[in-house]
């Protein structure tokens, strides 16, 4: 019974690490066009950090932008989201057609202006 259980979890195992190398050569999205955000006046010199997820579109555009993180809270969200919405990424392709892909991460830090 035991060598039974050890063959079938070989073999389940098995083809779950055959399909992992297709997964892996997965094409990372890469953007051709960034925009810098603007620092907001109401940073108040502060120092932050906002991380967004949002789909490239079939176009390489940045939609259904959302924040995932933001420290402070409340200061910085807007200006991220407002840069990213200008970006442009190489569309990822499958079968040679541009698709949408989604859960794309990028992260912004703010750092006050110099005087």
């Amino acid at each position: 019974m035991i060598r039974f259980v050890l063959i079938l979890s070989v073999a389940i195992f098995s083809g779950l690490s055959a399909q992992q190398p297709a997964a892996l050569e997965r094409e990372q999205p890469t953007p051709i066009v960034r925009i810098l955000p603007q620092y907001p006046v109401t940073g108040l010199g502060r120092e932050g950090e906002v991380e967004l997820e949002f789909v490239i579109n079939e176009v390489g555009r940045a939609v259904d932008i959302k924040v995932v993180s933001a420290v402070p809270e409340g200061v910085f969200e807007q200006a991220a989201m407002d840069a990213l919405s200008l970006w442009l990424y190489r569309p990822i392709e499958l079968a040679g057609k541009p698709i949408a892909v989604s859960g794309v991460r990028e992260r912004f830090r703010f750092l006050p202006p110099s005087a």
